[in-house]
Formats: C-alpha cells, structure tokens, sequence
C-alpha cells in the first residue's frame, strides 16, 4: 500500500485537499479493509461505504448524528415511494381510459 503522500501525488489537483482530509481514514483502515470498501461501492452498497467510513473517524459524534439522519432520510425515501406510487397508479388509470378512447376512435 501507498503512503498517503505518495498517492496524494498521483491525484488530480482538484482531489488533493479531500485526499488530505480523509486519507488518514483509509490509512488506518489498512489495506484490506480499503478493499472491502471499495467493493462495497462497486456493488452499490453506498450508504454501508458511507457509514463504514463514519465508523472509521475518531469522531464518533458524526456517526450517532449520521445514523439519526439517516433514518429520517429513509423514512422520508419510502414516504415518497408511496407517494409515487399513487401517482403512478392514477397516471396509469388516466393513460387505460384514454388509451380506451384512442383504440374506439380507431376502431380497435
């Protein structure tokens, strides 16, 4: 594995001051665990990654507050799933009669 100052290096500029900031992280972390978090990115699993990070800091306050959040994010995520839902169940009862309506003008 890299030390952090030599993979600063192979950065783009732009990423150098985030590599800077929770490079540490991953350096302790060590190189396996790094692994299995970017696989874990690779398959998708975000919010794991994320709080697999969280975790990771010596700040622990972050992670009881992430948690909290991210609660309340997924509670709002399927509030709003069932909200789209009725949408989509009266735009596909709109489109049946219509499509109804279409086919008679048609003669089908």
């Amino acid at each position: 594995m890299k030390n952090l100052n030599e993979a600063v290096l192979t950065l783009p500029e732009e990423l150098r001051p985030m590599a800077l900031e929770y490079g540490p992280i991953f350096v302790e972390m060590g190189e396996q665990a790094i692994l299995d978090w970017i696989k874990m990115l690779a398959q998708g699993d975000v919010r794991e990654a994320y709080k697999t990070l969280l975790e990771a800091m010596p700040n622990t306050a972050l992670l009881d507050e992430w948690t909290t959040l991210e609660s309340e994010w997924q509670a709002e995520v399927r509030r709003n799933f069932e909200r789209l839902a009725v949408v989509r169940r009266a735009q596909s009862a709109l489109m049946g009669a219509l499509l109804t309506i279409a086919l008679a003008l048609v003669g089908l």
